[in-house]
């Protein structure tokens, strides 16, 4: 079997079933606080635009 693209940068599969799924992981992310305004904001997306909120 060729080595795939994905397997020469480092990737590597795993099997499942008939099917070989790439192993991909996102990279960590920094926490952070959004402060009072940010609160504010995120629950006003939430009650009155659930779409903008869901999406962000």
């Amino acid at each position: 079997m060729k080595h795939t693209l994905f397997e020469q940068n480092g990737g590597s599969y795993t099997q499942q079933g008939d099917y070989l799924l790439p192993d991909v992981k996102l990279p960590n992310q920094p926490e952070y606080e959004i402060g009072v305004w940010g609160n504010r904001r995120r629950q006003y997306l939430k009650q009155h635009h659930r779409i903008k909120y869901t999406i962000c």
